[in-house]
């Protein structure tokens, strides 16, 4: 099987994802965040592509039941009830709650996936158990970079590099092109620990300097989250569950 890398979604299209696995990445913090709020027991994430699609969409569903999630340039919209800090989606705020999310980022990559056979979303809190996942699917794979503002982000090749490290080394995967061999190559390459790449990074500098230097702490942690989060239809929910309902 083949593994491509794109550093932002803006080459991707429905034929290039079509029949794969679609691995979206954006560590800081849409995938750390969703990530965090599927393991503390949310109902679903909604992710859409604009703060008023979001305001829309809370508008025909019962306001108890549902939270406005997400950011614009790194800070939470002014009306909405969570920003995109991994550390506001804790148990207490989230359980059984319905997540309607739109970050910068993050959001409009995993809509940008919407034709592949499987769209998941991964950071370094969950990258095991997504390699695992891939593995079991026997499937192609590409893997999108949410980037910043469509253009190259550090953080989310660097978390490519690893996952697409993991699948050669079980012998099941190939490279297939120059974007997945650099990430593989950063990843191999590194000089010190992921924390430390991070934070090298211009998006953990900016948001050092809006003062959420603990969520760059957060997304270099690996293993931290155990849940796959799944694109189905259009809302993201945790692939375990979906399989022991029997409903994927």
């Amino acid at each position: 099987m083949i593994v491509k890398l794109y550093f932002s979604p803006a080459p991707v299209t429905d034929a290039k994802i079509r029949g794969r696995v679609a691995v979206v990445i954006d560590v800081l913090r849409a995938s750390t965040s969703i990530s965090t709020a599927i393991q503390n027991g949310c109902r679903e994430i909604v992710p859409v592509a604009s703060t008023g699609d979001a305001a829309a969409m809370r508008a025909n569903l019962d306001k108890g039941q549902v939270l406005l999630c997400g950011e614009r340039e790194g800070l939470k919209v002014e009306g909405f009830d969570l920003g995109n800090s991994p550390s506001e989606y804790t148990e207490e705020i989230v359980r059984d709650k319905v997540l309607i999310f739109a970050s910068t980022n993050g959001s409009r990559a995993i809509l940008k996936c919407a034709a592949s056979a499987q769209t998941v979303v991964c950071g370094f809190v969950n990258l095991s158990i997504i390699a695992k996942t891939i593995l079991s699917a026997q499937k192609d794979v590409a893997v999108v970079c949410a980037g910043r503002q469509g253009n190259f982000a550090l953080e989310d090749t660097f978390c490519g590099g690893a996952l697409i490290d993991l699948l050669v080394e079980s012998g099941q995967f190939t490279v297939d092109n120059d974007a997945a061999q650099v990430a593989q190559m950063l990843y191999k390459n590194r000089d010190n620990s992921v924390e430390t790449v991070i934070g090298r990074a211009d998006h953990a500098r900016y948001l050092k300097e809006l003062g959420f230097g603990a969520d760059i702490v957060t997304a270099a942690a690996l293993d931290t989250v155990n849940v796959v989060p799944v694109l189905v239809g259009n809302k993201v929910v945790d692939l375990q569950k979906q399989r022991v309902e029997g409903t994927f």
